[in-house]
């Protein structure tokens, strides 16, 4: 639902993503295009980054701002040049390590937040998942779509 951010309402099971436009670079970009076959992306270029071009989410059709979701799993994803696709399910004390790592403003939440990310770590499945390539998800994504069918 996001490359960001996430809220989780304390308690809660639904999740809703926080947007902004994707960042890439000349190389990613002319990757992206070509795996999407998506010519019709909304694509402009950034002067206000260093160097780069922002997507328009909304060419990709993503869920509206403002919708809710269930949470199914929590997946850490991490790049790694030359690496074969491999991903492993965390247990709930390492899941919710994870989770401490990506919390923001744990200083507003009772006890750091840590209650919370405990809960959610036991009650969803959490995977780390290693990565080189886009196409590498794509295939993974494709596997995980037809089991479902």
């Amino acid at each position: 639902m996001s490359d960001e951010a996430t809220f989780v309402k304390s308690g809660g099971h639904l999740c809703q993503g926080f947007t902004r436009p994707l960042h890439l670079k000349d190389d990613g970009l002319q990757l992206f295009k070509q795996l999407l076959c998506a010519p019709k992306l909304s694509i402009r270029y950034s002067p206000h980054i260093t160097f780069g071009y922002l997507v328009d989410i909304y060419s990709l059709n993503p869920v509206e701002i403002g919708e809710t979701s269930a949470i199914g799993a929590v997946i850490f994803p991490s790049y790694r040049e030359g690496a074969h696709l491999e991903y492993e399910k965390l247990s709930p004390g390492e899941a919710t390590f994870a989770l401490a790592q990506c919390l923001i403003n744990a200083r507003n939440l009772d006890k750091k937040g840590f209650p919370e990310m405990m809960r959610l770590s036991k009650s969803v499945p959490c995977w780390r998942l290693f990565y080189s390539y886009l196409d590498q998800l794509q295939k993974l994504m494709e596997e995980q779509n037809s089991l479902m069918e």
